[in-house]
């Protein structure tokens, strides 16, 4: 009774420790109880027996020797709970003693992608039940010396990079995000169960970088751990793998892919992943600033191999001084060196290598073959949808906000994405009442009323528009 009674405990105990928010300790607080508490209550079964009549101490074998006459046994109270605890025992520990761990073909599923060049592969992919999402925010500085302020976004971006490696797990990331509720909301929008950030130290040398690992639906930590060194790639190595640990992640999905080290992904040189840090913080900071431009050119000077650094000049390039020929030179060089990327960031570099020559059939396969590596990555969805928009490809951009509006429902501006797709696509009413569902709890959304107001201008309801276009004008422009 005591052994089936502790099992059941010590279940209980862990499964309501996230649930209530109960410390990480309390499971093996109560299985430490339990142990010191069995020799007790065995000494103290010796002594004692329970009868009908209450606790007597155990009579001596001399009183025992004559049997007493035979007399039916009737069940008793305590013969149920027996068999009650035994048939919970079995219920639980089977699954934990005869089933074992499940294969990876149990976790995942066949899909059949095409690349570029239209050939066909066939891979397999985490079912939704097994992918992990988190979010990650910029980690703090807390030593006295400002100059390692870089590393507020260096640490998390690095994190980032080496996490986007592994299929099983959807990243998401706003580096503006640094206060508490400004992270649960951005991870709560972003469907993230968990998110990620932290502070760091630097004495003599010695990185001490503190994260935490936190429960986006009550702002909990969940686990904090703290890594110190002097090695900051192989730091990052190890925060990358105690968080997938900390999210619970499988052993055998931990072991489904290689684990590329951080260093291999990008650099060997930290002189150069700083300024590269520092070029993505100026971006972050300052749109329209040259620092980034410098930065990365600065890194680049130092390791003309960092194919991550040579891709986000030739991206910022391309969006935003659409300098094809300069981007071209850098795109070019990130291409000779993509080898050393993870799958996924060898990926994205091919993407941008086809939208710069403006080869944009192959462009969109690959973003379409990414996707379908990952079918629950609503980022790469809004990108897919992004670059379909921009290619006119109007059916597809309809199928695309359709499924972004499945993982992540009730989003404004998916909602909005939605009911332009179906504008584009002349499904006027269908439009108006995904507008119409939005506005009746976001009424002061204006974008929303401007292309609600353009899609009564398609229906030449030329009263109406006037009437949508007119309250827009009333609300107050933010920010």
């Amino acid at each position: 009774m005591y052994a089936g009674a502790a099992y059941v405990l010590i279940e209980l105990a862990n499964n309501v420790v996230e649930p209530l928010n109960l410390p990480d300790w309390t499971p093996r607080l109560v299985i430490l109880l339990l142990i010191v508490g069995f020799p007790i209550a065995a000494i103290l079964s010796w002594i004692f027996d329970l009868t009908p009549e209450g606790i007597k101490k155990t009579e001596s074998i001399e009183e025992t020797i004559e049997p007493p006459p035979p007399i039916k046994r009737r069940l008793k109270v305590s013969d149920g709970i027996i068999a009650v605890l035994v048939v919970v025992v079995m219920i639980m520990a089977y699954p934990k003693i005869f089933q074992k761990e499940q294969s990876l073909a149990s976790m995942t599923f066949p899909v059949t992608v095409i690349n570029e060049f239209g050939e066909k592969k066939t891979r397999r992919v985490f079912k939704e039940n097994y992918v992990t999402k988190l979010s990650i925010f910029p980690f703090t500085n807390e030593s006295k010396d400002s100059s390692e302020n870089w590393l507020q976004y260096g640490i998390s971006d690095a994190i980032l990079v080496d996490l986007l490696q592994f299929n099983y797990i959807i990243m998401g990331a706003n580096p503006n995000a640094t206060h508490l509720q400004e992270q649960i909301k951005f991870a709560k929008t972003n469907n993230s169960p968990h998110f990620l950030t932290g502070i760091f130290r630097i004495t003599d040398g010695i990185y001490e970088i503190t994260s935490r690992l936190y429960q986006t639906t009550n702002g909990a930590v969940k686990a904090e751990r703290v890594f110190k060194g002097s090695d900051f790639f192989s730091l990052i190595d190890s925060i990358s793998l105690q968080t997938r640990i900390d999210l619970g992640i499988s052993k055998s999905i931990l072991n489904s892919s290689s684990d590329l080290p951080i260093n291999e992904q990008t650099t060997n040189n930290l002189d150069a992943f700083r300024s590269s840090s520092e070029g993505w913080g100026n971006y972050v900071q300052s749109l329209f600033s040259s620092s980034p431009y410098a930065a990365y050119n600065k890194a680049i000077e130092l390791d003309s191999t960092y194919a991550d650094a040579l891709y986000w000049q030739a991206w910022l390039i391309h969006f935003y001084e659409k300098s094809n020929e300069t981007a071209r030179k850098f795109i070019n060089q990130a291409m000779r060196h993509r080898q050393r990327l993870s799958e996924f960031s060898e990926i994205r570099t091919r993407i941008l290598y086809y939208k710069i020559r403006g080869e944009t059939d192959k462009a969109v396969a690959l973003s379409e073959m990414q996707y379908e590596l990952q079918p629950n990555n609503n980022q790469l969805l809004i990108n897919l949808a992004s670059t379909y928009l921009k290619n006119l490809m109007v059916q597809e951009y309809e199928k695309a906000a359709l499924e972004l509006n499945k993982l992540v429902p009730d989003q404004p501006n998916y909602q909005i994405w939605l009911a332009e797709s179906y504008l584009f696509n002349g499904k006027l009413n269908k439009g108006l009442k995904v507008l119409e569902k939005l506005l009746s709890t976001n009424p002061d959304n204006v974008e929303a009323l401007l292309r609600m107001g353009q899609l009564y201008l398609h229906k030449n309801d030329l009263e109406a528009a006037e009437q949508v276009y007119k309250k827009s004008d009333t609300i107050p422009a933010r920010g």
